[in-house]
């Protein structure tokens, strides 16, 4: 879907899940970026990314209903694009 759909990850998306991964993992930005580079994983980053902005994507497109058969409003499930101070800095390294 991410091919089809032609699904580009800029460095400010890429900082800013950088910067959300750091923080699960109780590490500083900077420090998790160059542990993933080490790992040589940096691609793998950007194939999760694809695949979420993907879902995001598809989501945009299909109706969803519940049991009795009303339409769910998923807004609330997206994302809110938020660029941090944080991933800024990781984006500028």
């Amino acid at each position: 879907i991410a091919k089809s759909e032609k699904v580009q990850v800029s460095e400010a998306e890429l900082s800013e899940y950088i910067v959300r991964s750091a923080s699960r993992y109780g590490m500083a930005p900077k420090d998790f970026a160059n542990e993933v580079a080490k790992a040589g994983q940096i691609s793998s980053l950007v194939a999760d990314v694809a695949r979420a902005k993907a879902l995001a994507v598809i989501l945009e497109r299909i109706t969803v209903k519940d049991a009795s058969g009303n339409t769910v409003d998923l807004t609330e499930l997206r994302p809110k694009p938020a660029v941090s101070a944080e991933s800024q800095e990781v984006a500028e390294s």
